[in-house]
């Protein structure tokens, strides 16, 4: 009954893999809308929002465009830049 183990685990493998895959995915898509609503709230003038943004793209799927941006992101005397909250 070897094989039958064998077959539960690969389908239980299979099933996993594509649980991550769109795990994986659902993470691409919401880091990519926040870092398109930071880039609307850099056209409208608000930085800080926009660096905000910038961050919690950041953590939701890490890139380098996410990461230039945040680099233009600097924090005012109350608050701590978003990049440096990573």
């Amino acid at each position: 009954h070897l094989s039958g183990r064998r077959f539960v685990w690969s389908a239980f493998l299979l099933t996993l893999s594509f649980s991550l895959g769109a795990l994986a995915q659902n993470k691409r898509t919401i880091a990519e809308a926040l870092f398109n609503q930071g880039k609307a709230l850099i056209s409208e003038g608000k930085t800080h929002d926009a660096c905000v943004k910038f961050a919690e793209s950041q953590k939701a799927d890490p890139t380098h465009n996410t990461l230039i941006a945040l680099a233009a992101c600097g924090g005012d005397d109350n608050d701590e830049p978003p990049a440096r909250r990573l």
